[in-house]
């Protein structure tokens, strides 16, 4: 069994992977912001280790006789900071530290949504990955079910919610993409992996109203275009992964577990 060291283990993402991974017998330890005690689970204690990505202090020490890295930590507003800068420190650590597994998780359809800062910041990392003397995994996934939530979620107190014009999404549950990385950390280095989705395409303006629904709000929506080279390339479908369905929860039965009978997209 592999010894891990885990990135992000705290996001939407992270607290599915954490478990996924120790559950299988692997010695997990998390990089977090400040301390926390270590954490029993089923065979195995997950310990927690203090650092930051953006400084670097900590993360060395993190490193210390990790196999396996696992980087699933981003920050939408801090990417250049966080994201490229972070990865260039850990990637250094790792190589001092003869890591022989990186692992990342990306998104799908990066590379033609350049025009987009985080996505190619995104990008970027990806390259800093695959230019690295490490052996490594990437793995891209389409949006999550929980991050369409946490965009609609800020419209809750209106009328309507504001949606992107004629664009669809593909959203896959985050607990999903966990268990096919818990996968990829027991398989090794596997180089750019086949990019995963949900089940479902569906519109935004569906999506939109079947969270409206769910929640008991108003299903007025506002359309809005989205200019530019982002939004012609979202309309073209350009982050979707129609050959690549890994997921199995649709939108409907993800909403019907968080918020009730209600959510449906018919």
């Amino acid at each position: 069994m592999a010894r891990v060291l885990i990135t992000g283990g705290s996001g939407d993402l992270g607290r599915h992977v954490v478990p996924f991974v120790a559950e299988r017998g692997h010695a997990v330890r998390v990089l977090v912001h400040r301390r926390v005690p270590p954490r029993a689970t089923g065979r195995q204690v997950i310990e927690f280790n203090p650092g930051d990505l953006e400084t670097g202090e900590g993360v060395a020490n993190a490193m210390l006789r990790a196999e396996t890295v696992v980087h699933l930590a981003t920050h939408p507003t801090k990417t250049k900071a966080v994201d490229v800068a972070g990865t260039e420190r850990l990637l250094r650590d790792a190589e001092r530290a003869g890591v022989s597994h990186f692992l990342y998780i990306s998104i799908a359809g990066i590379d033609e949504m350049t025009s987009y800062g985080y996505y190619r910041h995104k990008l970027e990392v990806e390259q800093l990955i695959s230019a690295s003397h490490l052996p490594w995994t990437i793995l891209r996934a389409t949006q999550f079910h929980e991050l369409a939530v946490r965009a609609l979620k800020r419209f809750d107190w209106l009328p309507f919610a504001l949606v992107p014009r004629d664009t669809n999404r593909q959203l896959i549950a985050a607990e999903e993409v966990a268990a096919r990385i818990a996968e990829l950390v027991e398989a090794g280095p596997s180089g750019r992996v086949r990019d995963i989705g949900g089940p479902q395409i569906l519109t935004s303006e569906v999506i939109a109203t079947a969270y409206r629904r769910a929640r008991g709000r108003s299903e007025n929506l506002l359309r809005m275009p989205i200019p530019g080279t982002t939004g012609s390339r979202l309309r073209a479908g350009k982050q979707l992964v129609p050959d690549g369905v890994y997921g199995q929860q649709t939108w409907d039965q993800f909403l019907a577990e968080r918020y009730g009978a209600n959510a449906r997209t018919s």
